[in-house]
């Protein structure tokens, strides 16, 4: 078995995963195909698309098993990977503090298999942007038995969802990705934090990560090492904050609050 680290993020890399599933999928070995991924945006999808499409003939089986959990996979990803008619399957339990979670490629052939595992979401940023890390394991499909174990170990504890037999999966159509762009309402107004207790818990949050932005914005000016990621970070990590209070609220069918002039 053949072991490579992926990892990027710390340094520039001759590996990551972005580049491992585009070199994956042009693999003539590969003709079978099974990623468990959590989060999917536009850019990772568009990043992978032209290997598949032009090499998803060979594929015997080439599907997705994704998650839409914490609103962190996109609708614009989903209406991709429809409209491209890549068979993908949506996961999700409507239940608190469960989330499908894995970044999981699994790449079979009558000779060679590669397994990708670690924290690369299917998109740009954990292609790219993010430190992340990962491991690519390489094996003979038939002689390597670790390889073999690992495989059968794999299909056994994701079988309801290989076998399509799993009562929270659900393949992906126009219907599925209306219904979960419902979930939550567009926002058209200034709202006014409260509501729920772990929502107003997620809005307290959300103003110290505020603060801390500012701070930071205002020690940049000053510093010779400037770090605009620091900024970006704060700034994304506070809107993940506000959605996730919404999200509370919804859950708890508690009406949010308009704030008037």
């Amino acid at each position: 078995m053949q072991v490579t680290f992926l990892g990027h993020g710390l340094e520039s890399s001759q590996f990551n995963v972005g580049k491992q599933l585009v070199n994956s999928f042009e693999n003539k070995y590969f003709d079978n195909f099974y990623g468990f991924v959590a989060f999917v945006a536009l850019t990772g999808v568009d990043k992978i698309l032209p290997s598949i499409k032009s090499s998803r003939d060979k594929f015997k089986n080439l599907r997705f098993y994704v998650g839409v959990d914490n609103k962190g996979t996109s609708k614009e990803a989903l209406e991709k990977l429809l409209h491209n008619e890549i068979e993908t399957y949506v996961y999700h339990r409507d239940e608190d503090y469960i989330t499908y979670h894995p970044k999981l490629f699994l790449f079979e052939g009558e000779k060679f298999s590669r397994v990708i595992i670690g924290s690369s979401n299917l998109t740009s940023s954990g292609f790219i942007a993010n430190i992340e890390a990962s491991i690519q394991l390489d094996f003979n499909t038939k002689t390597d038995k670790q390889g073999i174990k690992l495989l059968r170990e794999i299909k056994e504890y994701y079988n309801d969802l290989i076998e399509l037999s799993n009562i929270h999966t659900r393949k992906l159509t126009r219907e599925l990705i209306d219904e979960y762009d419902k979930d939550l309402n567009k926002l058209t107004n200034f709202i006014l934090p409260g509501g729920a207790q772990t929502a107003a818990k997620f809005h307290f949050a959300r103003t110290i990560c505020r603060r801390a932005e500012r701070n930071v914005v205002k020690l940049n000016k000053t510093s010779k090492n400037k770090n605009n990621a620091n900024i970006m970070y704060l700034n994304r990590l506070s809107d993940l904050l506000f959605i996730l209070a919404r999200h509370e609220n919804y859950k708890e069918k508690i009406k949010e609050t308009i704030w008037k002039q």
